[in-house]
């Protein structure tokens, strides 16, 4: 409450007993970054769905081929940059590029796609044998991609509490992700096997052959 004492013959006035107390501001902020992620999975080659469980414990061995989706977990933004490695569950030292900048490694990796729900990017790549090495059941997948918002003319809204943060024609920065791949060592096959040595034999008994042509000549002009 406030009192006002005054007294007009003297033509001034005093306020006393004042009150007066300071209402406290809430503030909260909200990284635009932290809203979204990608989603990585297996896929098919003719499909942008995830393998379901019964279809990703079909083998993979050497020299097959691997399908990798990614996509962002909103319609809000796009994947508009890519990067993908290939690593060896114990040895460190082993690791394939797979994807750099959103380019993939000529004849052995490919990349396709969007990078948007509708339209996610797929990573087709081969398995390098040194994936294999040291009897490995598994391989490692991690790598990073860049979110930009989908229309340039994008407003995000993040209500928090009474307040809404507006962010314009931004970027949501760089995140992570990672997945591991279940692998399976492809022995040789006795068959296989024969198969490759084979063209060693061929090539010796041709050998064997021009030799004993050769020496049979010699002996007729000796």
């Amino acid at each position: 409450n406030i009192e006002l004492d005054y007294d007009l013959s003297s033509n001034s006035f005093s306020i006393t007993d004042n009150k007066i107390e300071k209402a406290s501001i809430t503030t909260s902020t909200e990284s635009a970054a932290n809203v979204y992620s990608v989603q990585a999975c297996r896929c098919s080659s003719n499909s942008n769905e995830c393998l379901s469980e019964s279809e990703k414990s079909q083998t993979l061995n050497q020299d097959s081929f691997v399908n990798i989706c990614l996509k962002p977990n909103s319609t809000d933004v796009q994947i508009s940059q890519l990067n993908m490695k290939f690593l060896h569950d114990e040895l460190s030292q082993v690791e394939f590029e797979t994807v750099t900048n959103s380019t993939g490694v000529q004849g052995q990796s490919i990349i396709r796609g969007n990078g948007i729900i509708s339209d996610p990017f797929k990573v087709t790549s081969r398995l390098i044998s040194s994936l294999f090495d040291n009897g490995a059941t598994k391989f490692k997948i991690e790598g990073n991609a860049y979110l930009q918002f989908y229309s340039s003319n994008r407003n995000l809204n993040l209500r928090t509490g009474d307040r809404i943060l507006q962010q314009e024609e931004a970027d949501a920065e760089y995140v992570s992700y990672q997945m591991n791949v279940d692998i399976t060592r492809r022995d040789m096959l006795e068959s296989e096997s024969n198969l490759a040595i084979f063209p060693v034999l061929m090539i010796a008994g041709c050998l064997a052959l021009v030799l004993s042509i050769a020496i049979i000549i010699y002996k007729k002009i000796s």
